[in-house]
């Protein structure tokens, strides 16, 4: 049997999907993110950040990126 070429199959690319992702690669493991919607959101639905995304941002080194985008 041939060797898969991925490690973990995503299904849905929103921000749990895209969290799981993130983590995957930061594990070096190989993923494919399927999703049902023929294209990315064209803008944020989100009202609010919540504290422990903010914290996972910090830990990727990205918070900063977020700060400087809401200004």
């Amino acid at each position: 049997m041939p060797e898969p070429d991925i490690d973990l199959l995503i299904c849905g690319a929103g921000p749990t999907g895209l969290a799981m992702a993130a983590e995957a690669a930061r594990s070096g493991l190989r993923y494919r993110i399927i999703d049902k919607a023929p294209h990315g959101a064209q803008h944020s639905q989100a009202l609010v950040v919540q504290a422990r995304t903010l914290e996972q941002f910090e830990r990727e080194g990205r918070a900063g990126d977020l700060f400087e985008y809401v200004r």
